[in-house]
């Protein structure tokens, strides 16, 4: 017969054992899928984070868009039959952290006669900065987009946007600085559709503050 005491020791064994095996085989407390995915998340936002307060630390950065451009002052000449109704610039801002501007301007024909103007991948709009590039610089290169340029006719009362520059340019506008730049633009235009090539043209002297 089996002392007591060695069933009591057996018994108790067996127990730890058990103990043991459900320790082993059990998830830690925060080891599943959802807590990895939520690390995942929390690492995601903190790089956000991260990124927008590296924006909010450079206090003089301009922003602008699409629906809320820079306005720029403008001159021009001659007056008719291309009316110029405004000039902006947009900035771009780039992955790399640089801030990339594109002018556009707003223009009608008033006059008696259909206009020639270039449209879709092109634009008959040209840009150069006035004097130096401390607050706007002017990169050349970069890769060429492969797509055609329209003509499109402009009837008495019609309007059109043009800008400058595109991926058709073969150059770009950096932001590097702050303060007005003045920049000379000239948009080309006919009076003939076949005659582009020995167009008339509006000459534009336009300013903004970056």
């Amino acid at each position: 017969m089996v002392p007591k005491t060695v069933l009591f020791a057996a018994l108790v064994a067996f127990m730890l054992a058990g103990t043991a095996y459900v320790a082993v085989t059990s998830p830690l407390p925060g080891a599943t899928s959802t807590s990895v995915s939520n690390t995942r998340t929390s690492v995601t936002t903190s790089s956000s984070c991260s990124t927008s307060s590296g924006t909010n630390e450079t206090t003089t950065t301009i922003s602008s868009s699409d629906d809320n451009p820079i306005v720029g002052t403008f001159t021009y000449s001659p007056s008719s039959p291309i009316k110029v109704d405004s000039v902006t610039a947009t900035i771009d801002q780039g992955q790399n952290g640089t801030q990339g501007v594109v002018f556009q301007v707003v223009y009608t024909n008033v006059g008696e006669f259909p206009v020639y103007v270039l449209g879709g991948c092109g634009s008959g709009l040209s840009t150069s900065i006035a004097g130096s590039q401390t607050v706007l610089r002017r990169v050349t290169g970069g890769p060429l987009c492969d797509c055609a340029a329209i003509v499109l006719t402009l009837q008495t009362g019609d309007n059109h946007m043009a800008t400058n520059p595109g991926c058709w340019s073969g150059y770009d506008y950096q932001l590097i600085g702050h303060g007005t730049v003045t920049m000379n633009m000239t948009l080309d235009w006919s009076t003939e559709e076949q005659g582009l090539e020995s167009s008339n043209f509006t000459t534009i002297q336009a300013q903004f503050t970056f």
